[in-house]
Parts: C-alpha cells; structure tokens; sequence
C-alpha cells in the first residue's frame, strides 16, 4: 500500500537531506576556516615578529656604538686622553657602524648614514680643534717670548739707568 503523501514525503525528505547537508558544510566550512585562518596569522605574526626582533637588534647594536663613539668624542681632547688610541678607536666604530648600516636591510639607511656621516665630521673637527690649538699655543708661546724679552730689555735699560 502505498501513501496518498508520498511526494510531499519524498519533497519533505530531500529538502530535509537538503539542509542537513547545507548545514554540515557551513559546520565544517565554519570550523576548517576557524582553524585554518588563525595558522596563516601565527606564520605572519612569527615573520613579522623575527623582522621587528632583526630591527631592534639592528638599532641596539647601532645605538650603543654611536653612544660609544660619541664618548669618545668627549673625551678625545681632553687632558691626559691617549689621543691616537681614542682617534683609532672612533674610526673602528665609525667603520663597523657604517658596515652595519650597508650589510642590513633596515628602512631609513638615509638616515643612519647622516648619523655616520656626523660622527665622522666632528671626529674631523675634533682634529682641526687639536691642531689649531697647537697652532694658537705655539702662536701664543711666540708672543709671551716677544713680551718677555721685551721686559727683560726694558729691565736692562732700567739698570743701566740706575746703575749710571
């Protein structure tokens, strides 16, 4: 015997079959997405991360031989310094600094080799200040002889005066 609601049965049961499957695959497709999304994020994240760690190795190392170097620059005239161990020292920073800067791939190259490029220049006029002084010294030695031999003949002329 066979129902009098057969094709609404067999309408009701593949629009049943329908969904059911409509919904496993959205289920699934849901939870394949929610899992599968969130490792392409860690590979970036771990990417982007090694590429931020690499920077701030780049600027810790750059960094502490700028401020190196800069101390050094402080100190170079002063008294009592090793002026051509400090000057050789300087160069050696200005150096690995600049071969630091062209052997990474940091943005702002511009900007690090303004960095080296002042480094170098008041290492320079650091140089200059060294020689002028010399210069003004010696300039300054030359003019108290002047003065001194001048008092020394005013002297001798003053004691032939009272000598007489």
């Amino acid at each position: 015997m066979k129902p009098l609601n057969d094709t609404d049965r067999s309408k009701s049961f593949w629009r049943f079959i329908f969904f059911y499957f409509l919904s496993l695959f959205v289920i699934v497709g849901a939870v394949y997405a929610g899992l599968r999304i969130p490792f392409k994020e860690n590979k970036y994240l771990i990417a982007h991360k090694t590429i931020e760690e690499r920077k701030r190795n780049f600027d810790e190392v750059f960094f502490k031989l700028m401020e190196e170097t800069v101390r050094q620059l402080d100190t170079v005239n002063l008294a009592g310094t090793k002026i051509p161990i400090v000057d050789a020292n300087i160069e050696q920073n200005i150096k690995n600094m600049s071969a630091l800067v062209n052997e990474s791939d940091v943005e702002g190259k511009g900007t690090y080799n303004q960095i080296i490029d002042f480094l170098a220049k008041a290492k320079a006029d650091k140089i200059t200040i060294r020689s002028s002084n010399k210069d003004q010294m010696s300039t300054q030695i030359q003019q108290l002889n002047n003065v001194i031999s001048a008092y020394k003949q005013q002297n001798d002329d003053l004691r032939r005066m009272l000598g007489r």
